[in-house]
């Protein structure tokens, strides 16, 4: 991708999605949460790259905000959850990021 041309290719893309009609899924999608394997899975991947050294204290703390948007929070293992209680997991994991100072000097 040309870094100069991405948000204009993006507007155009959305532009064309639309004039073709394109409306988002509603909240009252369901999606069946991961939690389990997948979840153990992910942490396990993020312990042994922090073991590795390839990844910092505060990286294996990131890896941890996404693997608990990514498997729905707390929730039991197939849960049904709607699209907007994946939204709010995902803002609220933001929020509390951003409240951190190494957060903070990633953004600048």
């Amino acid at each position: 991708m040309n870094r100069e041309r991405v948000l204009s290719d993006a507007k155009a893309r959305a532009l064309e999605l639309v004039r073709a009609g394109y409306e988002p899924s509603g909240s009252s999608n369901r999606h069946s949460c991961p939690r389990g394997r997948p979840f153990r899975h992910a942490e396990m991947g993020v312990h042994l790259m922090r073991q590795g050294d390839f990844i910092t204290d505060y990286e294996v703390k990131l890896g941890a905000k996404l693997q608990e948007v990514l498997c729905g929070g707390n929730v039991t293992p197939g849960m049904l959850v709607s699209e907007q209680y994946i939204l709010d997991l995902e803002r609220e994991g933001f929020k509390s990021l951003c409240g951190e100072k190494k957060t903070q000097e990633r953004i600048q």
